[in-house]
């Protein structure tokens, strides 16, 4: 009986992988927009922010985000061998076979996935990025496109971006300036009638 015992402690005490870790790990799934559906191997998994718990394996999970108005992203979750399996290897001892079998062999580099979703070009939503872009380009730039203007310098490096950028000519987004009291003043109606166009 004593026998018996003391292999079965020994099964367990070497599968530290297994025993320490699980063969299962707990994945968060984030993105930079909350409600991207999250698909793996083609079935809908949940929506973002959310936890899954895998297995572990040694293939890379795949996911796919989606969302109406943004592009889909494709990520992978790579796996790698689990740092608890040194402590079996060292010895050689069967418990690197259970961790094999159970999955607790591998482990995944990261406990979350943090995914950056884009616009679709042409959406109302990227429309509204751009125009906060637009906005904030012309608000950081306002004092080299008044330099700019102030010497008639129709050629200048920053009224010529904003009206490659905006599609309006330089003289429209002098006029605009010209009638801003602030940056502030310019960069919203900078953006308002880029929106507007």
């Amino acid at each position: 009986m004593k026998k018996h015992l003391l292999f079965v402690s020994f099964i367990f005490l070497t599968s530290c992988s297994t025993f320490l870790t699980g063969a299962k790990q707990q994945i968060v799934i984030r993105s930079n927009i909350n409600g991207a559906d999250v698909f793996l191997d083609g079935e809908r998994k949940c929506a973002t922010p959310c936890t899954l718990v895998l297995p572990k394996q040694k293939d890379a999970y795949v996911f796919t985000l989606k969302a109406d108005g943004w592009k889909d992203v494709t990520v992978e979750l790579q796996s790698a061998l689990n740092a608890m399996l040194t402590s079996n290897s060292s010895n050689l001892s069967v418990g690197s076979l259970t961790d094999l079998t159970t999955g607790a062999f591998w482990a995944y580099n990261q406990d979350t996935l943090y995914v950056v979703l884009s616009p679709v070009k042409g959406t109302v939503r990227a429309e509204k990025v751009n125009a906060l872009a637009l906005q904030k380009y012309a608000f950081s730039n306002y004092s080299h496109i008044r330099s700019e203007a102030a010497v008639g310098h129709d050629k200048g490096e920053y009224s010529l971006t904003l009206s490659q950028k905006t599609g309006m000519s330089v003289d429209k987004i002098w006029e605009i300036l010209k009638q801003a009291k602030t940056p502030a003043d310019f960069s919203e109606e900078i953006a308002r009638r880029f929106r507007s166009r």
